[in-house]
């Protein structure tokens, strides 16, 4: 080993990986050669006959890691010379790790094994149920409890796969039972599991659970596996949950060895189920764990991890540990402080513009730039200004801002609004939040108003459907929502503005509680800032609703809408793309250039962990996983004042900016200074009969112009008038009409 490997690792590294005598803890953090330590760990043990391929459980948490370990494993394999390769095959036969996967793939291997030693009915050829099944069952059962006007599908499959992911199946549940709520969803948990034995079939949560419950009532298969596997590696071990954390303290029992490797200063799933203090407290179940750092970070230039250090230090349940940057060049962080959220966008975005053809880069992709926020809705004005501007961007982890379901959903709304004989959009929101209107009501209505050739609406609202046999129940819900979308329409008699309307319809139809209770709580409550952001949008035509009727209003926000849904549907995952992302989905991605944006207490560290630490905490360890995204340049982002569901707002700079030394900072105030970076949009204000240029719909004629605002009729007769607000209009020449 030594001969083969040390030349390859540095000493951190080396002394982690030729460590067997017991369990070991590897700290490493980002970007320290985690992945290298471990494949060449699980190498070591084979070459040096510590164990065969087949004796060596390694576990990750995505199978895309699995997969570069297997491959790292083969190339190392591979560039062994030939006598040692002959030595390997004659003594193992197979130099393949059937054992390297994630949790749930490898326990679904031992279920496939010994999943009949449970005696719950379960055969070998068990299925394996995916989400729709599932959904489909509870629905089942929630009609059978009778509770189908008090749960969602999505809120009963969510406890569910909580209480799995503890190690609680139904009977170990009823334990915990206090009140006729626990009562209700005991039962609905345990005819939800007995549907699913009597079909033979698991959900995700199963392969976990299943396994968990197998080796605690029969302690001869668990002894078997501990035989089976001499070494257990776990990665990203930061982030196991509680189920997952006992089956592997199962596997090694007294006497197994095992590797946990991870970085606590990155554990940022605690949304997730995620249980860090076990990982904070390994050596109190493995007391003989020897401790090793991997604190070389190979990929950020010094200020990068000098700012990231400060931060993270003050966290204090964690270990101690400090960073080092292997690369030069100590140089400056950039903070950036913006009058608004629009400006932050548009000064940004001109930014990297620049920076592209800067010989400070010496030119550089689009797709080497990386803009981070905290919660996906905070895309929004990224994507906006990207889609004005003809800038390709790629959302990673999401779909775009106008793809979002929620976003949908109150469009088709606000669609509706505008245009109540809109089947289409109606066919979407009648029953949405569900509210008892059947599929079976809906196609009657459908059909009934293609009869008499009627919109859907005009046949409700002439109670035209009394006659199709439809249920007392959905009669019911049909009349209020006739009642809803009469004080709808009659705020647009009224000339109600549209952020007034649209901010009333998500109110009336309690569309927040809704979310919450279809997704996990903190899902939910991010999904509804897409709402805000929505409403933000509409704000901008306030001056149209104070000088023209409400409807051009209306008519004017839904077409710009429409407009940048479909500009935003252009595929640009082939081309050169600024890259837009949470810094959730950011986690094992690494960038040469990152802003990270929206940086302010409330936002980011968000307002729930104020009071606590715990969450604060977890907030700080975000904000480190940011920053070591960066590789050479890092940009910070506030704003002084957001819009907010069209109220303006105003938060203190993040805590995490304060965090960081002074002297590694250099700031921009660009609150309407003119920079190198921006001079493109301080450009003369337009008049009538202006000639101008926009990057994505051509030439055109200033046709009105107020308010920094300009009407505009372009050449393209494809793109028509559009308003558009003159910053994104470039002058061409003395050319006037």
């Amino acid at each position: 080993m030594s001969s083969l490997f040390r030349p390859l690792l540095n000493d951190e590294q080396y002394n982690a990986v030729i460590y067997t005598a017991w369990s070991s803890l590897i700290l490493a953090a980002a970007w320290s050669g985690k992945t290298r330590a471990l494949t060449y760990k699980i190498a070591h043990l084979v070459i040096d006959g510590h164990a065969s391929p087949s004796q060596i459980m390694a576990v990750t948490f995505t199978n895309k890691a699995a997969k570069e370990m297997s491959e790292r494993l083969r190339t190392i394999i591979d560039s062994l010379p030939a006598e040692i390769s002959q030595d390997l095959m004659h003594k193992y036969h197979d130099i393949r790790f059937p054992w390297i996967g994630t949790f749930h793939s490898l326990f679904l291997k031992i279920l496939k094994h010994d999943i009949e030693q449970l005696g719950l009915g379960y055969t070998k050829s068990f299925g394996i149920y995916d989400t729709t099944d599932t959904a489909k069952i509870i629905k089942t059962v929630l009609k059978n409890q009778h509770a189908e006007t008090v749960f969602e599908p999505r809120e009963i499959k969510n406890i569910i796969s909580r209480l799995k992911n503890e190690g609680k199946d139904p009977a170990s549940y009823k334990k915990d039972v206090k009140n006729d709520y626990d009562q209700t969803i005991f039962l609905i948990y345990q005819e939800y599991q007995h549907t699913l034995i009597q079909a033979n079939s698991l959900d995700f949560d199963d392969l976990l659970l299943l396994p968990f419950l197998l080796f605690r009532l029969h302690p001869d298969v668990l002894r078997k596996w501990q035989e089976r596997f001499k070494f257990i590696l776990v990665d990203e071990a930061q982030d196991t949950n509680e189920i997952q954390f006992l089956l592997m303290k199962m596997l090694t029992g007294d006497t197994g060895n095992i590797t946990f490797i991870g970085d606590d200063f990155q554990s940022i799933y605690g949304w997730r189920w995620a249980v860090m203090d076990h990982f904070l407290n390994l050596q109190k179940y493995w007391p003989d764990m020897k401790s090793f750092l991997l604190v070389t970070n190979y990929r950020s230039r010094p200020h990068i991890i000098e700012a990231a250090n400060t931060i993270i230090k003050n966290n204090r349940h964690q270990y101690d540990k400090t960073v080092h940057a292997h690369r030069e060049g100590r140089d400056h962080l950039v903070l950036l402080n913006h009058p608004d959220e629009t400006a932050e966008a548009i000064n940004i975005l001109a930014m990297i513009r620049k920076l592209r053809t800067q010989k400070i880069d010496k030119g550089c992709d689009r797709g080497d730039f990386a803009i981070l926020y905290r919660t996906n809705a905070q895309s929004s004005i990224f994507e906006k200004i990207c889609i004005q501007e003809g800038i390709p961007y790629k959302v990673f982890g999401a779909y775009k801002f106008f793809e979002r379901s929620e976003v949908k959903d109150i469009l088709a709304y606000a669609r509706f609004v505008r245009n109540p004989k809109d089947n289409m959009a109606l066919e979407r929101i009648i029953n949405l939040p569900t509210r008892g209107i059947s599929d079976t009501t809906r196609t009657l209505l459908s059909e009934e108003a293609k009869r008499i050739n009627q919109s859907v609406r005009d046949l409700i609202s002439q109670w035209s459907y009394f006659s199709l046999g439809i249920t007392t129940r959905a009669t019911s819900a049909l009349e209020q929502w006739t009642q809803m979308a009469n004080r709808w329409l009659a705020m647009v008699a009224h000339n109600t503005a549209p952020w007034d309307i649209i901010d009333r319809i998500v109110t009336d139809i309690a569309y927040k509680q809704y979310l919450i209770k279809h997704e996990w709580e903190e899902w939910g409550q991010e999904k509804f800032e897409n709402i805000g952001q929505l409403i933000n949008m509409a704000e901008k035509f306030r001056d149209e609703a104070e000088t023209a009727w409400w409807l051009t209003a209306l008519e004017s926000y839904l077409d710009e809408i429409t407009l940048l849904t479909d500009i935003a549907g252009q595929e640009w995952d082939h081309v050169n793309a600024i890259k837009l992302m949470t810094i959730h989905a950011s986690k094992w991605l690494e960038f040469p250039t990152v802003f990270i944006v929206w940086l302010e207490d409330n936002l980011f560290p968000m307002q729930d962990a104020r009071l606590d630490d715990k969450k604060m905490e977890e907030e700080r360890r975000l904000m480190y996983v940011a920053i070591t995204r960066a590789q050479d340049y890092l940009f910070l982002s506030y704003a002084n004042t957001r819009m907010t569901r069209w109220r303006t707002i105003s938060n203190p700079p993040s805590r995490f900016i304060k965090e960081i030394p002074a002297d590694l900072i250099k700031s921009y105030d660009l609150q309407g200074a003119s920079t190198s970076w921006s001079s493109k949009y301080t450009k003369k204000t337009f008049e009538e009969g202006d000639r101008v240029k926009h990057a994505l719909f051509g030439k055109g004629t200033v046709i009105e112009a107020w308010k920094g605002v300009c009407i505009v009729k372009f050449d393209n007769p494809k793109f028509s008038v559009r308003r558009l607000e003159m910053h994104l209009l470039q002058e061409v020449g003395e050319e006037k009409i």
